[in-house]
């Protein structure tokens, strides 16, 4: 949605070079375990997020896209839904979620790959990781989701504008490297 109110936040929609960046903020940074307790309870701090769709990639991240942490059976996870619009067929698609804690500093790169025939469309996707701490969980702030590589029906793959990442992650921390935009292991 451009220049308009998302359902939890307001979206900003800027061109890079070679795409379109959209950011806004989305819930707080609080995390409800049940029971009444919560994580960072009083905390009126919005998550942000931003999301980077390479103009020359056939597949865009609509809206936003944030990976959230949650409680999951005692332990915490990172937990991610949101729309792939594909404009031309894929075979698989590969997004990457640079996280950032509340500080600014980056914490981890996570990374989900979708391996299936997508013909032009939208799809809706879901993906989890786990967190290694409740610290973790309590100071994620932020995070920017892009669309790092897809492998075409045809067979060829189409890799992101890694500098374009690179110059927005580094809006929030200046020692993110290009080492930093690769998965965490």
């Amino acid at each position: 949605m451009k220049n308009g109110l998302l359902a939890l936040g307001v979206c900003i929609v800027a061109s890079s070079a070679s795409g379109e960046v959209l950011s806004g903020s989305k819930g707080t940074v609080q995390i409800p375990l049940g029971y009444g307790i919560v994580v960072n309870e009083g905390s009126q701090i919005e998550r942000q997020w931003i999301v980077i769709n390479d103009e020359k990639m056939p597949a865009s991240l609509p809206e936003a896209v944030i990976p959230v942490p949650k409680l999951n059976d005692r332990s915490y996870i990172y937990t991610v839904d949101y729309d792939l619009q594909v404009s031309a067929p894929v075979s698989a698609v590969e997004i990457r979620f640079i996280l950032f804690d509340i500080w600014g500093q980056r914490t981890k790169t996570l990374s989900a790959t979708e391996i299936t025939e997508m013909p032009s469309g939208s799809y809706k996707l879901s993906h989890q990781w786990r967190l290694p701490s409740e610290n973790e969980a309590s100071e994620h702030f932020a995070s920017i989701s892009y669309i790092s590589q897809i492998r075409l029906a045809s067979g060829d793959i189409v890799k992101a504008d890694q500098d374009a990442v690179l110059a927005e992650a580094r809006k929030f921390s200046e020692v993110v490297s290009m080492g930093d935009l690769a998965p965490d292991q």
